[in-house]
């Protein structure tokens, strides 16, 4: 069911996955409740546009969403390769009542995760696209993209998300 407006933006905890999230529809301007995890990407300035109301244009960034999927079988499958100092922190930051004053939020914890998986997963887990180049050539598109981003939008429109290296 579409919207027009939405009376509460904020609908997840910051703390747990996100379960559903509001998407925007830039040619009806509407709402809808969609579950799942928004996928990832940014919101550039629409060219040209000098409405103060402009919602701007999402940017998908295809590599996180590719990614996204490995690093959590790989988690759901008790993080393999990882050191035992790794595992440790991992439980650590996971421990919602012992690590109560300073708990990282959802999107903190993937992204320590995503580092994780790129630096001490075994390669079986990191690889598994017919074509490796690809994943090169997604990862540049994206950081070309971003680099566009941030020249374009110097003033704080938009947001930048980290890129896996």
């Amino acid at each position: 069911m579409s919207r027009t407006t939405i009376d509460r933006l904020i609908i997840n905890s910051s703390y747990e996955e996100p379960k559903p999230y509001w998407r925007y529809d830039r040619e009806t301007r509407t709402f809808e409740l969609v579950g799942g995890l928004r996928p990832a990407g940014y919101v550039m300035a629409t060219p040209g546009q000098k409405s103060f109301d402009d919602p701007g244009i999402f940017v998908e960034i295809p590599l996180d969403n590719q990614i996204r999927p490995r690093v959590n079988a790989w988690q759901e499958a008790d993080y393999p390769g990882i050191t035992r100092i790794t595992k440790r922190l991992l439980e650590h930051w996971h421990d919602a009542e012992g690590f109560d004053m300073r708990r990282f939020f959802f999107c903190q914890l993937e992204a320590v995760e995503t580092l994780i998986w790129l630096t001490e997963a075994p390669a079986a887990w990191r690889v598994g696209h017919r074509n490796p180049r690809r994943w090169r050539a997604v990862r540049t598109e994206v950081l070309q993209d971003g680099h566009r981003h941030r020249q374009d939008h110097r003033d704080g429109y938009g947001h930048r998300l980290a890129h896996p290296q």
